[in-house]
């Protein structure tokens, strides 16, 4: 259906709309990566990397990215739609009512022996007791809360898999926003 969307917007020039559409199929393919719940980090980059596209041509110039990982990290495996959220949070949150131009950088790094993840975004940031408070959220593992699920549900999930040693932590960015990791 996405493909015969994807000719039609092709045949009345319709570039941005095609773009949209090809990359909303391959977030669609990677997201359900064949009933896999672990997928390779590729593959997470590639999800994330479509959801940015039409990110970008929904917000145009009001914010740009950058996604910063190692070659030999591309084959490990991850729990699939971890970053996602995680982006939404960085657009919605602190780009979306930034003046001028936001950022958002996606890092992933070995760290002794361990993976670590970073969204950095320099937007609006989060008030202190409001980052307070979800940081106690996601350390007593809460699933659900009132202000949205996302960030719950990825903290969960890596829990789960990884072990009550992991998960999420948000922190204020020095120069502005905030860091989800």
């Amino acid at each position: 259906t996405l493909d015969s969307i994807n000719w039609k917007a092709a045949e009345i020039n319709a570039d941005e709309i095609s773009t949209m559409i090809t990359a909303l199929a391959t977030l669609f393919r990677t997201g359900l990566s064949k009933g896999n719940e672990l997928v390779p980090f590729k593959d997470e980059i590639t999800n994330i990397t479509s959801y940015l596209v039409i990110q970008k041509i929904r917000y145009g110039d009001s914010f740009d990215y950058n996604i910063s990982i190692r070659d030999d990290l591309m084959k490990l495996y991850t729990i699939k739609l971890i970053l996602q959220p995680l982006i939404e949070n960085a657009i919605y949150h602190g780009i979306k009512e930034k003046q001028g131009t936001g950022h958002i950088q996606i890092n992933i790094f070995r760290q002794e022996q361990n993976i670590k993840i970073e969204i950095i975004d320099d937007g609006e940031g989060i008030p202190a007791l409001k980052m307070q408070l979800i940081n106690k959220r996601l350390s007593n593992g809460m699933v659900v809360d009132t202000g949205g699920y996302g960030i719950y549900n990825v903290n969960e999930r890596i829990r789960l898999y990884f072990g009550e040693n992991y998960g999420l932590e948000l922190l204020n960015n020095p120069t502005g926003g905030a860091i989800s990791q």
